[in-house]
């Protein structure tokens, strides 16, 4: 029956087929939502018309079916209670045990070759692994499962191995961290104390900045930058102004804002070549005024002001640049230099003129 009702469900028409079946049932329609129950009723009322149905439904599922489906719960039962019979107790103590033992004979394997190559992380994976597998000995030992006492005792004694171990490795990276902190202790006092150059004015503001910002770099505490940039203060009302502040950025904003000026400060290193002292005959006073003057340069650069050093300011320093003989001589050369151009301009004009 039920293979005769499953290839009826599973027929289909064409439409010419279908054209002929309606002219001997009139309104027969295709329908997938009908259950075996409708169906048979459906016959039981002699509504020929309704009982073209296809398989997209669940017909032959039995729990749908009146009468099959209280069977078919029963088989379902027999059947989950035949497969529980086949694990008895026996059979899962056994396996228990054996995985056990299993995982224990690994386990030792694998901590009798590599104990003493071990890393922390490998040791503490060790112990974890120790202490999960004698918590399985344990509630496998209490459910009644047999296993040699000599399992416990072997899984306590690797654990209390690897603790050990764990501690010496432990004391001995203290040590080590003790050494090289004596160490760095004694590289630091043997070190130059850190400080900065006094910061009086402008003049001495660019110098200043710079090495601020190469030595704090290398420190790496607020703290400590804070107190080094406040003992390189020159100026008293600098001292008061930033006495208690603890905020690197406020302090660099107070002072960039007081000196970082560029006229002020242009002004400043200009100066500088005006109080040089006149060497003399001194060589020594006549090379350190030119290092100034480099300096001086090198200073205006940074603004882009280089050339504020013109004409006048190189004719008033150039005498404490040079000795006395020196600069006597560079005067005569000048003087040679101004009126052999004086005379190649004349020549050049009286040249011209002919030509025209």
């Amino acid at each position: 029956f039920w293979s005769a009702y499953k290839t009826w469900l599973d027929c289909d028409l064409t439409n010419d087929e279908l054209r002929q079946v309606r002219t001997i049932f009139p309104g027969l329609m295709l329908y997938n939502d009908r259950t075996f129950a409708q169906q048979s009723d459906a016959i039981r009322g002699s509504e020929w018309a309704r009982l073209w149905c296809t398989n997209a439904a669940a017909h032959l599922n039995a729990e749908n079916i009146p009468g099959l489906n209280a069977v078919w719960r029963d088989i379902q039962t027999t059947l989950t209670q035949v497969g529980q019979c086949c694990n008895n107790y026996s059979d899962k103590g056994t396996s228990t045990v054996s995985v056990i033992v299993s995982d224990f004979d690994a386990l030792t394997k694998n901590l009798t070759l590599k104990r003493h190559t071990m890393d922390s992380g490998q040791r503490e994976a060790g112990i974890h692994e120790c202490r999960e597998l004698m918590k399985r000995i344990n509630i496998a030992r209490e459910a009644g499962y047999k296993l040699d006492e000599l399992t416990r005792q072997t899984m306590l004694d690797w654990h209390s191995s690897l603790l050990q171990d764990k501690a010496e490795a432990d004391k001995m990276a203290r040590e080590t961290e003790a050494v090289a902190k004596a160490h760095a202790m004694e590289i630091a006092k043997l070190a130059p104390k850190v400080s900065l150059m006094k910061l009086s004015g402008f003049a001495s503001f660019l110098g200043w900045n710079h090495q601020c910002s190469t030595i704090l770099a290398g420190i790496h505490t607020e703290q400590a930058k804070c107190s080094l940039i406040y003992q390189s203060l020159g100026q008293e009302e600098d001292k008061k102004h930033l006495k208690g502040v603890t905020s690197l950025n406020e302090i660099l904003s107070y002072l960039k804002s007081k000196y970082n000026k560029p006229h002020q400060l242009v002004g400043s290193v200009l100066k500088i070549g005006y109080d040089m002292k006149l060497p003399g005959e001194d060589r020594k006073i006549s090379k350190a005024n030119c290092l100034v003057m480099l300096e001086i340069r090198r200073d205006l650069r940074k603004y882009h002001m280089q050339a504020k050093i013109d004409h006048y300011y190189i004719s008033s320093v150039a005498p404490k640049c040079f000795t006395e003989t020196e600069f006597a001589r560079y005067i005569r050369e000048r003087d040679r230099a101004e009126n052999a151009h004086t005379e190649a301009v004349k020549k050049g004009e009286k040249s011209r003129a002919e030509a025209l």
